[in-house]
């Protein structure tokens, strides 16, 4: 019995002093894994939060270029206007004048700068559908330089100036002379413009009057300057109702050169209101399409850096993986008689035998 008791105080000095070896291992084990996992963590928080940066940004990248997409819509449907408007306004005055050869090259050259918007536009919209920077980019500045050339033109020669209604008065008095002595193009002329614009003559009714006819009777107006006048109607007809509205006096008593003069001041201010708005729309697409070009390129360049650097981080976290695995693997490979002693209390060793 003594010789048991000595050997158990032998037994439990190994026994103590191993599990509290194997304690620090584990506890430095443990606070390793610890360390790890919290690091595991932080990564996952940064990559999380970084997530959810770029969704927002993504975000705000789409709703930027939905709102490029309705500029370019409402800049293409103002194009076709400035289009529509110019030509039109360009044959009236190659109608009624051959002077304001300026006046019909500037709406002309608007017409052209127009047509050129038109297609920049749809051209940059197509880019933003396949995620092309460059396009954006350079219609960005082709727009830019368009609304520059659009200003100095409308500046120029849109504004009709006091010397245009001075050679349009005389280009319709010319026109008015001709159409007396039976040409066929400018009688057309001015029975188009006498039914549509409801006047007649110049400067009135009077301008028809031949020149040893006495003021008591009516002058000799064309059948365009009646309300009854209707161009699809027969020559025998019109001249019934012809006769019946001088006899009356029921023509227009109105001259065609305020109206007409009146008719180009219009034409002028819905060509210049036109312009500005189209011009403004196209700096608005100009400054979203330079933004959203750059935020591409940036893109573009942190994809390329990413990929660059994506071998390195892949391999350090396979090392760290190893590493925390073959640790795992070592604590789980211990034998039971290793961790049996762990579970002797220290005390118990140096309590005294009480047997004789």
């Amino acid at each position: 019995m003594g010789n048991t008791a000595g050997v158990q105080p032998e037994q439990g000095e190994v026994n103590t002093s191993q599990p509290g070896e194997e304690g620090t291992e584990n506890k430095d084990y443990f606070k390793k894994i610890f360390r790890s996992g919290n690091r595991e963590e932080s990564d996952k928080d940064k990559l999380k939060d970084k997530k959810d940066m770029k969704k927002k940004q993504s975000c705000a990248t789409i709703c930027i270029k939905f709102l490029y997409i309705a500029l370019g819509i409402i800049t293409i449907l103002l194009s076709i206007a400035t289009i529509a408007v110019t030509v039109a306004t360009g044959v009236a005055t190659k109608i009624y004048s051959s002077d304001m050869s300026g006046r019909l090259v500037a709406m002309i050259l608007l017409a052209v700068t127009a047509a050129i918007t038109l297609c920049v536009t749809i051209y940059s919209s197509i880019a933003i559908f396949r995620k092309q920077s460059r396009p954006v980019h350079v219609a960005a500045v082709a727009l830019v330089i368009i609304a520059i050339i659009q200003a100095v033109i409308c500046g120029v020669s849109v504004r009709v100036t006091a010397e245009d209604e001075f050679n349009l008065t005389r280009s319709l008095t010319e026109s008015f002379h001709l159409s007396k002595e039976d040409s066929p193009r400018h009688v057309r002329i001015w029975a188009t413009t006498q039914y549509d614009l409801s006047c007649c003559g110049v400067f009135g009714p009077e301008d028809y009057r031949p020149p040893r006819l006495p003021t008591y009777f009516s002058p000799d107006v064309p059948i365009s300057c009646c309300p009854s006048y209707e161009p699809d109607r027969s020559e025998l007809v019109q001249e019934r109702s012809r006769e019946l509205c001088k006899s009356k006096r029921e023509y227009y008593n109105v001259g065609c050169k305020s109206l007409v003069l009146d008719c180009f001041r219009e034409t002028a201010t819905v060509v210049l209101s036109i312009c500005i708005t189209l011009m403004l729309f196209e700096i608005m697409e100009a400054v979203l399409g330079s933004f959203i070009s750059r935020e591409q390129t940036n893109k573009v360049a942190s994809l390329k850096g990413a990929e660059e650097g994506a071998p390195e981080k892949p391999k350090r976290q396979k090392e760290d993986s190893d590493q925390t695995k073959s640790k795992v693997t070592a604590a789980k490979v211990k034998s039971p008689d290793e961790t049996e002693p762990a579970k002797i209390k220290t005390p118990a060793v140096n309590k005294p035998s009480q047997k004789p």
